[in-house]
């Protein structure tokens, strides 16, 4: 996760350990990014580990974290319940959108100049 951020932000490599990763990640994303949000998509799959190591980095540096994903992971059945509840209980808000109703369906037509009654039907499906 370390090596994806400084790849994403452009943070120079000084270590190869983990601890070393995260230290630059720390001083890089704090002193220059304070207010610029970070999402993260499909965080079901990362362990209650990773996780931890996120949400440090984000109370450290203090920027918006937005992670998105699905409830449970996709991949196994293995969870650390505890330790997922001790991370989710500490993220401010939880929106869960569900799927796209026949009129949002009709209503992403209208907005791409779908025409036909088939390829409204056909949306719907």
């Amino acid at each position: 996760m370390f090596k994806m951020l400084h790849d994403a932000y452009g943070v120079q490599k000084d270590s190869k350990f983990t601890y070393g990763l995260a230290k630059d990640c720390i001083n890089f994303l704090g002193a220059r990014y304070p207010t610029r949000p970070l999402l993260v998509d499909e965080y079901q799959n990362f362990t209650p580990t990773v996780l931890r190591e996120l949400l440090h980095l984000q109370e450290r540096c203090g920027f918006a974290l937005l992670l998105a994903g699905n409830t449970h992971r996709l991949a196994g059945t293995r969870r650390d319940t505890h330790a997922m509840d001790q991370i989710e209980s500490r993220i401010g808000m939880r929106f869960e959108i569900g799927q796209p109703t026949r009129e949002d369906c009709i209503r992403i037509g209208v907005e791409h100049n779908v025409e036909g009654t088939d390829s409204y039907e056909a949306i719907a499906v």
